[in-house]
């Protein structure tokens, strides 16, 4: 599991000093006003702060398991997807009938592994809300980038034809029941996943968790300092940081996990997934031009 890969340490700490510094700029303002007037806007205890904090505390953790539970149920989902688009790929390459000195059969199963290589390129594409035709354009025809450009979803007119590639080779005798049998396990499974990876990008934590909570969050660090400034006098400045930092520390975590498949430093790396296999498909053609590595920019490959 790579979860604690994707944690960017520096964009973590980037939205925990956005509310750090209101939050410490504000105790610091109202400290320096009750030094002056002595006069406090709030007379709060520690106790009804606990009582009002824990709360939230619990609401910011709560968000946190969540957002953790659909990222690692995301990361394990595509896992699994570009395992299965490889595995059906191998099974296509040792199954397929390739006999006679015609390069026909050949060709036909060559465009079936390609096509099966595009194919987490598209569903990277439609995951991200991105276009994907550089990336495919060295593995699919003319006809086929015009076909998946037309169509409403292009990963399931992709899945078509990869069946369709296989239904052709049956009939032409190039693969036998059984191999069909072990074949059509293998693309059931990558067409499950697919919708698996779909129903993850089209559903959300409750707007509660994901709306309400910051903004509770960012409240509750707001009246820290007007409540505490009373019982705490000059050390306000000090320790209203520390007291707004246990919450807001799990509500950034989980603002980071809350977006598996984007594009920031946080999310899954889809783009270095898609090319390894991709260049592992076309090894198991021969081929000797593979595409380049991909640099990593800032760092990752996403």
């Amino acid at each position: 599991m790579r979860v604690n890969e994707h944690l960017d340490l520096g964009y973590l700490l980037g939205r925990i000093q956005n509310g750090l510094l209101p939050t410490t700029g504000l105790a610091v303002l109202v400290t320096v006003l009750w030094g002056i007037t002595g006069f406090a806007w709030l007379d709060i205890t520690v106790i009804p702060i606990a009582l009002i904090g824990l709360p939230v505390l619990s609401l910011a953790l709560a968000h946190l398991a969540i957002a953790y539970h659909r990222f690692t149920s995301a990361e394990r989902d595509w896992g699994l997807f570009v395992a299965s688009v490889y595995s059906l790929g191998d099974a296509a390459v040792s199954q397929w009938l390739v006999k006679g000195r015609s390069k026909k059969p050949r060709e036909q199963r060559d465009q079936f592994v390609s096509r099966l290589a595009a194919l987490p390129h598209v569903v990277r594409a439609e995951l991200r809300g991105i276009q994907s035709r550089d990336d495919i354009a060295s593995l699919l025809n003319d006809e086929d980038i015009e076909q998946l450009r037309g169509a409403r979803s292009p990963q399931l007119r992709l899945l078509r034809l990869i069946r369709a590639d296989v239904e052709r080779a049956v009939e032409e005798e190039k693969i036998n029941g059984a191999q069909y049998a072990v074949l059509q396990s293998h693309m059931m499974s990558v067409s499950q996943l697919n919708t698996r990876l779909t129903l993850h990008n089209s559903t959300h934590a409750p707007p509660v968790l994901t709306s309400l909570t910051p903004m509770i969050t960012t409240g509750l660090c707001l009246v820290l300092p007007l409540g505490l400034v009373t019982t705490l006098g000059w050390l306000t400045p000090f320790v209203v940081p520390l007291v707004a930092a246990s919450v807001l520390i799990p509500s950034a975590i989980a603002s980071s996990f809350s977006h598996p498949f984007g594009s920031h430093s946080d999310c899954l790396p889809l783009y270095r997934d898609c090319r390894e296999t991709e260049v592992a498909l076309l090894v198991l053609l021969g081929q000797d031009s593979l595409p380049r590595n991909l640099e990593p920019f800032g760092g990752v490959v996403r």
